[in-house]
C-alpha cells in the first residue's frame, strides 16, 4: 500500500508485485480489479510479457488507485484460482490491511500511516563531515520561520519509516553524509521555496536539501 499525493488530496494506491523476480524488469502483472463501495476483489491471472525486454531482472509489478473513506471493506485477492479474503480499515491516521488465512498472496505492510497534511520530508545532504553544523543551521532557519518539529507514530509512512519517534535516513541517498528531516509548515509553498534558495544561495556548495511535501510537491536546492 502507498498514499497518492497530490493537491486533491491523498488516495490509497494498491501495488502488487510477484515474489519471483522475472527475467525483464518491465513484465506486467496481470490484474482485475472489482471495485464497489463496500469492497474490492484483485484477480491475478497471469503475467503480461512485452516485445521488448528491459534487460535487468525484477518483479512483475501493477497497481491502481483507490478512492477509499474512512471506513471498513471486505477486500480479495485472487491468485491462480486461490481466494484469499480479508478486511482493509481506512481512519484518519491510517490504513491496515489484514488478510484472513493467506495462501499465495501476502501483505507486505499490513498498516500505512497517512502522511498529514502540511507535511514536509527530505534529506539534508552533504560530502564533507564538517558540514554537519550546516545541516542543523538550516533546520534552525526553519524553525525561525514557524516549521514545528513534532515526533510521529513508529511505523511505515510509505515513503519514510518512523522509529522511536524519528524519520529513519534512507539506504540510498548518494551522499558521503546526509540527515533526514521532517517537519510541518503551514505556510505557503513559494514561501518555502525562498526559505530553501536563500539558504543555497549561502551555502549551496557544501549541502543540498531535497523535500517532499504531503501534496506530491518537489522541492530541491540545487533547482532554485
Amino acid at each position: 500500500m502507498l498514499e497518492e499525493l497530490s493537491e486533491e488530496g491523498p488516495e490509497l494506491k494498491i501495488r502488487s508485485e510477484t515474489v519471483e523476480q522475472q527475467p525483464c524488469m518491465n513484465y506486467g502483472l496481470v490484474t482485475e480489479f472489482n471495485y464497489a463501495p463496500e469492497g474490492l476483489k484483485i484477480n491475478y491471472p497471469g503475467i503480461y510479457i512485452p516485445e521488448v525486454c528491459l534487460t535487468a531482472i525484477g518483479p512483475a509489478t501493477s497497481e491502481r488507485i483507490f478512492p477509499y473513506e474512512n471506513g471498513t471493506y471486505e477486500i480479495e485477492f485472487v491468485n491462480e484460482g486461490v481466494s484469499n479474503k480479508g478486511k482493509l480499515i481506512v481512519d484518519d491516521e491510517k490504513y491496515f490491511m489484514e488478510l484472513f488465512s493467506p495462501v499465495n498472496v501476502f501483505v507486505e505492510n499490513e498498516t500505512l500511516f497517512k502522511i498529514p497534511e502540511n507535511t514536509y520530508w527530505g534529506i539534508i545532504g552533504y560530502h564533507e563531515e564538517s558540514s554537519a553544523a550546516l545541516a542543523q543551521k538550516f533546520t534552525d532557519e526553519l524553525k525561525a520561520e514557524n516549521a514545528v518539529f513534532e515526533q510521529h507514530k513508529d511505523g511505515h509512512y510509505g515513503y519514510f519509516e518512523i522509529a522511536n519517534g524519528a524519520m529513519q535516513l534512507p539506504e540510498l541517498h548518494g551522499y558521503w553524509f546526509a540527515e533526514p528531516v521532517i517537519f510541518r509548515f503551514d505556510g505557503e509553498l513559494e514561501q518555502l521555496k525562498s526559505i530553501v534558495a536563500d539558504f543555497a544561495a549561502r551555502h549551496g556548495e557544501e549541502v543540498n536539501v531535497s523535500l517532499n511535501s504531503a501534496k506530491g510537491e518537489e522541492i530541491h536546492s540545487y533547482s532554485l
